[in-house]
């Protein structure tokens, strides 16, 4: 495809703009600080089980914003425990497993990945779900796979209805959501009126009246919503949708659409309750394997059993977290937030924490203004890619010839100078462009709406920061990426670049523009260190990334399908440098590191 030639000049324009604010910043210490160290590669049960001790909860959460690979640490760590729980979230996530009899790489998105493994998994009332899509898209084809889910218990979730999904589908710009429904459903819960898996198996006609309420606000949306108008051009417009991406409009969806169109939306609420109400008379659904979820994990903990809380999203992708709000609708999807309101009596059971991060690629979740990235979370999606598939073979291909040029207009105060990149399809940010061949060479998507992933740099800033609320453990997944690299960056600081134009964004004084976060005034020029508080997403908006430059391990390639042969071993010097910097920098501690997608493809690390 073609790419909208005046949305790529205006993101080049933006980089220049920027850089020529802060290209004379000063040289900060962390571009220079060397840190070097020796690791022998280990077991996960010579490294994991003594740090554990005596802990009976087990969290492995996103260290930044979702999408970091948690599957393969979090599989290892819950195959040692009894139960393993999902806290909160939906569809919104992707979790992953190899399927040991075929070979294929299975997505889940709402089933904890661990019910595969036979582990016992509860899928926790704080969950947001759509019970129709989850048989028909998770449940049958697990059992058709041969897992019987008699693992599975499920608590008095929340539920997602068609109309939540519309309004998210036909609300939400490009990339700033999955579209399966998770804010409206969590607006619902706000409300106070969203339907629950109890509702399902009660009388139909109060299921109905719920439905009834929670709807309310679905007829407003179609009512203040100007490019819908009415039922008939929400129904085309979802057609419309469903020919570029079908996950998001699945056919219970599509067909609520239309029986809304065609006989009322009171018809089309009495069919959804019947159709809810027909998934609970398949005895062999999990659906039906109702539990007390807080009780269950009360006795699971009193009679000395582990367990391992399989958080969502991130630290920074929450909405109770201020650096990420505006952008963030779960819940509490740090570790602390993970355990609030489970009746965890935390003076008693102890948490083991690891937060967990992949690089190189290091993404984040939707739209959102993160320092780290290539270029803004928007800009492949405005400029016409809303799927990866639509990048194609040709644009930006050259991934090496890319990163070559990247690495060369790196400035010694490690603000990236933008430059152009010509190919033969045509001329491309540099930023841009790395972003493209990064996301395409690495398949950085999301696992729920194939949307290209704006990926950058390992950012040291917010890994000291969630050091500081998590805790120092930390795993890192997709090291063995870094195998293409002859470079690799650090980003080790942020510099704020506001605009002198006047702007109803910014504040002004006698000195210029500048915005205030937390008694701070952020003004250009202005260095955010390791170390420092991260500000809220508003301030982040205006940073561009300091770029510390280490050699990569293209050399000495770390991916292997027999880990186990580099036991005893030492992990190659540039990697062990790579890492050594992290952990000197951010106070982590790196537990191990992934280096294939099979969940066995790990290596774990004693510092000598």
């Amino acid at each position: 495809m073609v790419l909208i030639q005046e949305k790529l000049d205006s993101a080049h324009k933006n980089a220049i703009n920027r850089f020529e604010l802060v290209r004379n910043i000063p040289r900060i210490s962390a571009l220079t600080d060397l840190f070097e160290a020796t690791y022998e590669i280990t077991s996960y049960e010579d490294k994991v089980p003594e740090l554990i001790g005596d802990c009976q909860i087990r969290l492995g959460p996103g260290a930044f914003y979702g999408d970091e690979g948690k599957g393969k640490f979090g599989n290892r760590m819950a195959s040692d425990c009894d139960l393993v729980v999902r806290l909160r979230g939906g569809e919104n996530t992707g979790r992953s497993f190899i399927d040991p009899t075929t070979g294929e790489k299975v997505v889940l998105h709402a089933v904890p990945s661990a019910v595969p493994h036979g582990v016992k998994c509860l899928m926790n009332s704080e969950m947001v779900i759509d019970p129709i899509n989850i048989t028909n898209r998770e449940f049958r084809p697990l059992q058709d796979r041969g897992y019987t889910l008699d693992n599975l218990m499920i608590g008095n979730c929340h539920i997602v209805t068609p109309a939540h999904k519309i309004m998210d589908v036909l609300g939400s710009p490009n990339n700033s959501s999955t579209g399966v429904g998770m804010k409206a459903s969590h607006e619902s819960k706000a409300r106070k009126t969203s339907a629950r898996l109890n509702d399902l198996v009660n009388s139909r006609s109060n299921l109905i009246k719920r439905l009834q309420k929670d709807m309310l606000a679905y007829t407003g949306f179609i009512a203040a919503t100007p490019h819908i108008q009415d039922e008939n051009h929400l129904y085309q417009q979802l057609v419309d949708k469903r020919e570029k991406n079908p996950r998001v409009v699945p056919d219970h969806v599509l067909h609520f659409a239309y029986v809304h169109k065609e006989n009322g939306l009171e018809k089309a609420i009495e069919d959804l309750a019947d159709s809810y109400i027909d998934l609970l008379r398949d005895s062999d659904s999990p659906l039906n394997n109702r539990v007390v979820a807080r009780e269950v994990m009360q006795k699971a903990l009193a009679e000395d059993k582990n367990l391992y809380i399989e958080p969502t999203q991130g630290h920074f992708l929450n909405n109770d977290n201020e650096v990420g709000y505006r952008q963030g609708t779960s819940v509490n999807s740090s570790a602390s937030g993970a355990l609030s309101s489970q009746g965890i009596d935390l003076s008693k059971y102890k948490p083991f924490v690891v937060s967990i991060q992949k690089t190189p690629g290091t993404s984040r979740v939707g739209a959102g203004d993160v320092p780290f990235a290539f270029c803004g979370s928007n800009v492949l999606c405005e400029a016409g890619a809303t799927n990866l598939k639509d990048l194609g073979e040709i644009i930006c291909q050259d991934f090496q010839e890319i990163h070559t040029q990247y690495f060369e207009n790196i400035l010694e105060n490690g603000i990236a100078e933008p430059f152009i990149y010509d190919d033969k399809t045509g001329s491309y940010d540099g930023g841009v462009a790395m972003a493209i061949t990064t996301s395409r060479f690495l398949n950085e998507k999301g696992a729920t709406t194939n949307k290209p992933r704006i990926t950058g740099w390992f950012d040291c800033v917010a890994a000291a920061e969630v050091v500081r609320a998590q805790g120092e453990y930390m795993f890192i997944s997709a090291m063995d990426r870094g195998d293409h690299y002859d470079n690799i960056g650090l980003i080790v600081g942020y510099t704020v670049a506001i605009p002198e134009a006047s702007s109803d964004e910014f504040s002004r004084d006698e000195e210029g523009n500048f915005m205030f976060c937390n008694g701070t005034k952020y003004r250009t020029g202005d260095i955010i260190e390791i170390g420092d508080s991260v500000p809220n997403s508003h301030v982040l908006g205006y940073c561009v990334p300091i770029v510390k430059v280490m050699q990569g391990w293209s050399e000495t390639p770390l991916y292997s399908k027999n880990p186990e042969a580099w036991h005893g071993k030492n992990l190659p010097t540039s990697t062990s440098n790579f890492i050594a910097t992290i952990e000197g920098l951010t106070g982590a501690h790196v537990l191990g590191i992934g280096v294939g997608p099979d969940d066995h493809e790990a290596l774990y690390l004693k510092k000598q």
